[in-house]
C-alpha cells in the first residue's frame, strides 16, 4: 500500500528548441526502485523482503493550480497462500500553492489500492481520499520543509471499516547533498479485529544522497505496536532498517 507523494524528475514531452521558448503546461515522468523490505505505514508489505516497484506519471497545468495522474506497483507477499502478489495503485488529484503564502502548497486527491489475483472474499481492494499542506522555508538555511496530510477511506483494508490516517513529515537539506527525512503517523482502524492489529502509530528516519544518477536512502522504520498486537504475533511492526535505490526519468 504505497502513499503519496513520490520523487519525479520530469521528462518533457517537446523538442529542446521548444522548452527554450516556453515551457509546456503538461510532463509526462517514470520512477523505478528496489527496496530491500517495502513498508506502508510502518508494516511490512512483503514479509520482511525484498520488492521492486515502478510507476508512471503526468500532470497538467492549470493556471494557479496543477491536475495529475498516476500509476504504480509493487509485489506484496501477505503469507496468504501466494493469492496476493502484486499491489496495483491508481491515483490523481490537484495541487497548487496558496495565493497568501507564497511558500505553502496544498493537495488533494485520491487513490485506488488494488490487488489483482487476490481473493475477493479477504476484500484486500480499498480507496482512500487525502487533502494537506507544505510548508517550504526557503529562506532558512538547510531548507527545512514540513507537511502534514490526512487521509480517509469508508472501508479500509480486510474490510476494517473506517480508516483515518494522520501524516507529518519534515525534510532537512543537509551538507554533501545529503538529505534528511522524518516521518510520524497515526493510523486509526474501526474493526480492529478485521484488520489484525489495534489502531497505531508509526515514525520513520532516513538519509538520502543522490549517487551516479541514483537516488540512496537508508531509513530506520517502526511501530508502537507489540509482536502480539501485530496480527497475531508476527514480526510485521518491528522496528526495522530499509534500504533503497530508486531513479526516475
Amino acid at each position: 500500500m504505497k502513499a503519496l507523494p513520490r520523487s519525479l524528475l520530469v521528462m518533457t514531452l517537446l523538442p529542446a528548441a521548444a522548452m527554450a521558448q516556453e515551457k509546456p503546461p503538461y510532463s509526462i515522468s517514470a520512477n523505478t526502485a528496489i527496496t530491500t523490505d517495502y513498508t506502508f505505514r510502518g508494516i511490512s508489505q512483503t514479509d520482511e523482503s525484498w520488492a521492486i516497484q515502478g510507476g508512471f506519471d503526468g500532470s497538467y497545468s492549470l493556471n494557479a493550480v496543477d491536475l495529475y495522474a498516476g500509476v504504480w506497483a509493487s509485489n506484496v507477499d501477505f503469507n496468504d497462500g501466494d493469492e496476493a502478489q502484486t499491489e496495483f495503485d491508481i491515483y490523481g488529484g490537484f495541487t497548487g500553492t496558496l495565493p497568501v503564502i507564497e511558500d505553502m502548497t496544498w493537495n488533494a486527491g485520491v487513490i485506488y489500492f488494488a490487488y489483482p489475483g487476490a481473493d475477493t472474499e479477504r476484500d484486500y481492494d480499498f480507496i482512500e481520499g487525502y487533502v494537506g499542506l507544505d510548508y517550504a522555508f526557503s529562506q532558512v538555511a538547510l531548507t527545512p520543509e514540513v507537511g502534514i496530510k490526512v487521509s480517509y477511506t469508508p472501508d479500509y483494508f480486510l474490510e476494517s471499516g473506517d480508516g483515518i490516517y494522520v501524516d507529518g513529515t519534515g525534510s532537512l537539506s543537509l551538507p554533501y547533498d545529503l538529505g534528511l527525512g522524518f516521518h510520524y503517523g497515526y493510523q486509526s482502524i474501526d474493526d480492529e479485529a478485521a484488520f489484525g492489529a489495534p489502531s497505531y502509530s508509526d515514525w520513520s528516519v532516513a538519509l538520502s544522497k543522490a549517487v551516479l544518477g541514483l537516488d540512496l536512502s537508508i531509513a530506520y522504520v517502526d511501530t508502537d505496536l507489540s509482536k502480539e498486537e501485530c496480527f497475531g504475533g508476527t514480526s510485521l511492526c518491528d522496528a526495522r532498517a530499509v534500504f533503497s535505490v530508486s531513479k526516475s526519468f
